[in-house]
Parts: C-alpha cells; structure tokens; sequence
C-alpha cells in the first residue's frame, strides 16, 4: 500500500515538474512568438493604428509569494505591459 502511494508522489511530482518547464518555455519563447504574429491593429471606428512592441514586454512580479497565496486563496500571478505607439 505505502508502495503505491509512494510512486503516486513521484509521478505527481514529474508533471508539476514539467508543467512548470513548460510555462517557463512559454513566457521566454512563446509569448513573445505569439505577439510578434500579430503587431499592429486598427481601430474600426476611429481610423486609429496601434503598434505593439513585442520584444520591450515586463511582467511584474505578484503581489504575494507561493506561499502566501495559497493560504490566503489568492491568485498567484503577475501583471503583463506591453509598450505600443
């Protein structure tokens, strides 16, 4: 029984494990992938044109730890600016 318990947490670990390496993948590859497809948009009513610059994005760090949010059943997340003209 502990047996089986005991390879339960280990697997477990292995998809935290890799579903962080993943997000990590994601915010330095693929965000800024996903933002350079797409670079400018217009506006339908105000003839308005809106660069988006891709490469200059900062995300700000969250406003509680790990730790913290999960004792005060906080979202644990952080604040994407992406600079435009």
């Amino acid at each position: 029984m502990f047996f089986c318990f005991y390879k339960i947490l280990f697997f477990v670990a292995d998809l935290l494990k890799i579903q962080r390496k993943s997000f990590y993948t994601f915010l330095s590859q693929g965000l800024i992938q996903q933002l350079n497809q797409k670079k400018v948009f217009f506006s339908i009513h105000q003839q308005i044109k809106i660069i988006v610059l891709s490469n200059y994005y900062q995300l700000v760090e969250p406003n509680y730890s790990i730790n913290q949010a999960i004792l005060q059943s906080k979202t644990f997340g952080c604040k994407l600016f992406i600079p435009v003209l």
